[in-house]
């Protein structure tokens, strides 16, 4: 039984991608790729599901045969208008700042958790309220099926092990792929060189993804990839019952630990506007910036997410026939909008972060860490989310926003690797 079983599932996930494949073909005369990486296949390559990041162009159809399609400049437009919010959103919630990040580690903060948990929150709220809206309904149905399906090579294992090493990576270093664009923005310390250290990561695990892929991918399909399939109830519903927990996660913890007594930069109350003051409170920014999946789903049909730009701007460095013959894993992420969506998006999120910093008078003012760590902890962190799929943001907002059992498994695991890291760390100094 287990046996056949797993055969109709294979022929089923099979026979779809085919179909998927198809229809992209029918639409745009050439196939592309969709997952947690920047993968990006032309027409040669017979349009396969990789691991990249998103549906090219947003040119999909949803379940009830509707076309889901924005205009490429729309698409662009909304990339840089979500990364400005993005970065200046980021900025004003202190997270960017390496001692808050590593002190978290070590449960000396905890606005980072708060923040984190309230984009969370926010992210699940708006997938579960697209998802009863019967105009987006077919979209977020899509984006989850096809964040499902390129998962379908990542096992518990290597989730769980990639995660760690984001985490480990996030603790020596003080930052998180998405941070790290905040940081320079900001005007940290040698964050350039933690985003250096991050392409080399994202450059060391397309040399070794064949053998790390080959050697953790599941033996068999998973039965589930879904909180609601277990819990047997709506999206909607098991969504909600999660946001609700995190929010009193949030509420309990800020009694306990307030956050501006967290803050390493004291808040500026006579400011002249709240665009102005230093600092807002952990839970509004990572609420503000959970609810900038909307804009980035209805727009490019894909999910928010970071670690996949460095395996695009990786891509770019070396010449296009080297670079299929010894990663051809990079060579996917090269070209098409849906790589380089996150290097636009990234990109504008260094302005925002700035003007955020100018506007409170705040531009380089934060502590960096020392290089070799900023290196170090850049290319560990990268090689991790790429190896788990995702990072604290296509993981830890879109997976579990989407309730993704393995964003489930990552998560805690980010912060496994993180807290073991750094009382390593702390025991050696």
């Amino acid at each position: 039984m287990e046996t056949s079983y797993n055969n109709d599932l294979n022929m089923n996930v099979v026979a779809r991608k085919h179909a998927m494949t198809a229809q992209k073909i029918a639409q745009n005369g050439n196939g592309h790729a969709y997952a947690n990486g920047g993968a990006h296949t032309n027409g040669d390559e017979g349009g396969r599901l990789t691991n990249g990041q998103g549906p090219t162009q947003g040119y999909e159809k949803g379940k009830d045969g509707s076309t889901l399609s924005t205009p490429w400049i729309g698409q662009v437009l909304t990339c840089c208008i979500a990364g400005v919010v993005f970065g200046f959103t980021l900025e004003k919630g202190r997270v960017f700042e390496p001692l808050i990040i590593q002190e978290q580690m070590t449960f000396q903060r905890f606005v980072m958790i708060k923040m984190f948990f309230a984009a969370v929150a926010s992210s699940q709220a708006c997938f579960s309220l697209m998802s009863l809206i019967p105009a987006t309904a077919s979209r977020v149905s899509m984006v989850r099926d096809t964040f499902i399906d390129c998962m379908t090579e990542k096992s518990v294992i290597s989730t769980a092990i990639g995660a760690s090493l984001l985490g480990a990576g996030m603790a020596i270093c003080g930052a998180c792929p998405g941070q790290i664009a905040i940081q320079i923005g900001h005007g940290v310390p040698n964050s350039v060189v933690t985003f250096f250290g991050g392409c080399c990561g994202a450059l060391l695990y397309g040399l070794t993804e064949s053998y790390v892929t080959a050697s953790t991918k599941p033996s068999h399909p998973y039965r589930v990839h879904r909180l609601d399939e277990v819990l047997s109830l709506p999206f909607a519903l098991s969504a909600t019952f999660v946001t609700a927990l995190l929010v009193v996660i949030i509420y309990v913890l800020d009694l306990f630990a307030p956050w501006q007594l967290e803050l390493t930069t004291p808040i500026n109350k006579d400011a002249a506007s709240v665009f102005s003051m230093n600092a807002w409170p952990p839970y509004l920014s990572g609420a503000i910036v959970g609810c900038l999946q909307v804009p980035i789903v209805l727009a490019l049909n894909r999910p928010l997410g970071s670690s996949g730009s460095y395996c695009t701007i990786t891509s770019r460095l070396f010449p296009v026939k080297l670079l299929k013959v010894v990663s051809p894993y990079l060579y996917r992420s090269r070209s098409g909008l849906v790589n380089w969506w996150q290097v636009i998006y990234l990109s504008c999120a260094v302005g925002g972060a700035y003007y955020s910093a100018l506007l409170s008078g705040s531009v380089a003012t934060t502590p960096g860490t020392p290089w070799i760590t900023s290196f170090t902890g850049g290319l560990v962190m990268i090689y991790g989310s790429r190896m788990a799929g995702g990072c604290t943001c296509g993981h830890g907002l879109s997976g579990t926003g989407m309730l993704s059992l393995l964003s489930f498994v990552a998560v805690p695991f980010m912060f496994v690797g993180g807290v073991a890291t750094a009382a390593v760390t702390s025991f050696v100094q």
